[in-house]
């Protein structure tokens, strides 16, 4: 710990980031060993690794599960550590206005940069238990935290729309195998949040991913996808009207984008 922690202060010396494969390997391999004893403390392991990212981006694959992602379901205050390393409070959003604001330094672009990375492929959500199912108790102590501590930051948007983007990962309903599971119906149904439904929407069409099409294909994709939103909204009990009706809205947005990749393939039809 005493050397990755010399190698953080010195690398932080440097002012710009360091690429050197070999190095990002050594670190991440030390972070890997770091992680299995039991006497490191997780969280300022998952902050350490936090203030490598920059050097072990290029070591990592796409959408890999970090120690900071395993800590951010379990430690609701490093969460909106990192929702304040990458989004500005609330008022000085409103009152900014151009050239009224302090240049942003090389070191801070590199943090947002780094924490927009983090929050971007976090899939681990909170709430999980052992057997891998969605408690409520759990989940809502760690939304009540997290909500409370983003208040006092100023930033309860933003950190509920990371809420929302993480909660479309949680797992379907043990019982009835559905999506969304009763839990997380419940929860939806509590928080009255359009911010945190705003996430969920959002992170459901970011996870797509890239696709392919030929030339003169159509919306079938996107009406297919539209498909398996109806079904999963049709399977949420009336009493659950915010889990249905964000379903639904994220069923509406596939059917529409579906008619413009139609509109679209028709184009392309009369000009070939």
């Amino acid at each position: 710990m005493s050397a990755m922690q010399a190698a953080v202060r010195e690398l932080a010396s440097l002012g710009s980031p360091v690429q050197d494969s070999m190095l990002g390997y050594n670190l991440q391999e030390n972070l890997k060993w770091l992680s299995s004893e039991s006497d490191v403390s997780k969280v300022e392991l998952a902050k350490m690794e936090f203030a490598l990212l920059p050097v072990l981006l290029n070591e990592l694959q796409e959408g890999e599960q970090l120690i900071i992602h395993r800590t951010l379901a379990e430690n609701p205050e490093l969460f909106v550590a990192i929702v304040c390393e990458l989004y500005r409070p609330a008022s000085q959003v409103d009152t900014d206005v151009e050239g009224n604001h302090p240049p942003v330094q090389e070191f801070e672009r590199q943090r947002a940069a780094v924490a927009w990375r983090v929050l971007k492929e976090w899939r681990t959500p909170p709430g999980v238990d052992g057997s891998g199912n969605l408690d409520y108790s759990r989940l809502m102590v760690w939304l009540a935290a997290a909500r409370g501590a983003a208040s006092v930051e100023d930033r309860v948007e933003v950190a509920d729309h990371c809420i929302g983007a993480v909660l479309l990962h949680t797992p379907r309903d043990p019982v009835s195998g559905d999506w969304p599971s009763t839990t997380l119906a419940r929860v939806l149904e509590e928080l009255t949040s359009d911010a945190v439904e705003s996430g969920l929407e959002i992170e459901a069409f970011n996870t797509r991913g890239v696709t392919t099409r030929a030339m003169l294909d159509g919306g079938q994709q996107e009406r297919e996808l539209a498909a398996q939103w109806t079904i999963r909204a049709e399977s949420v009990p009336a009493r659950w009207t915010r889990a249905k009706r964000t379903c639904e809205r994220i069923a509406a947005s596939w059917e529409q984008t579906a008619k413009e990749m139609d509109e679209r393939a028709a184009q392309r039809r009369l000009r070939h």
